[in-house]
């Protein structure tokens, strides 16, 4: 029976001779542990994908550090699952990124500024971490971003007014966290949002009124 490892190692070998820069696993039998330094050799890699409901424990050891910065032709980054450390602020060198995934990771520590830089990304999704600190104003610069899913972490402080300028986001989930504060009235402003979650917070004042609304909730 096909492992893991094998398909992994398959895989690894397939981008390292084909050059077609994709690199996906799927962590079911996986014998041992393969180490995050092994993905940091993919500098032409365009996506990386390693996901389990399970937890990646086993299977993807290691921390995410500053070598993350040698992937910078990704343009999705999926890690779901596992036990990171923090999120590097050499991340804002990865200037090609569309997708940032990394869910479910215990993730510790801030958002760093740095993230302002990804200005490709769409889609930004780290729920279920456990992230402190406040939200960077920076992200008022991933003028792209559509999607961000920050909820069920221990972020705190307000909401960035910055978030305001995000004028092509749908969805905003910043719910169960710390959050305190005023809700920025000029979220209504974002003709596209539908989706504006801040439930679970510490934070007063109305949800403002959205144009595209299907779901809005304090």
């Amino acid at each position: 029976m096909e492992t893991v490892w094998f398909r992994l190692a398959l895989s690894l070998a397939v981008f390292l001779y084909s050059g077609k820069g994709r690199c996906v696993c799927e962590p079911e039998d996986c014998p041992s542990a393969i180490s995050l330094s092994d993905l940091y050799t993919l500098r032409s890699a365009t996506e990386i994908t390693c996901i389990s409901n399970d937890g990646l424990q086993d299977v993807l050891s290691g921390k995410l550090n500053s070598n993350i910065k040698y992937l910078h032709n990704l343009k999705r980054l999926h890690l779901e699952g596992g036990n990171f450390g923090s999120i590097p602020k050499e991340i804002g060198l990865l200037t090609n990124l569309e997708f940032l995934w990394l869910p479910h990771n215990e993730l510790t520590g801030t958002i760093s500024g740095e993230i302002g830089k990804l200005t490709k990304l769409k889609s930004l999704n780290l729920n279920g971490n456990k992230l402190q600190g406040q939200l960077p104003a920076e992200i008022g610069d991933l003028s792209l971003l559509e999607n961000m899913e920050l909820y069920n972490n221990q972020l705190d402080g307000t909401i960035p007014t910055t978030l305001a300028r995000l004028s092509r986001l749908e969805n905003l989930w910043l719910n169960k966290n710390r959050l305190t504060g005023t809700i920025p009235q000029s979220l209504g402003n974002l003709g596209k949002l539908h989706n504006l979650v801040l439930a679970d917070n510490r934070l007063v004042g109305k949800v403002p009124a959205l144009t595209n609304s299907q779901n809005k909730s304090l």
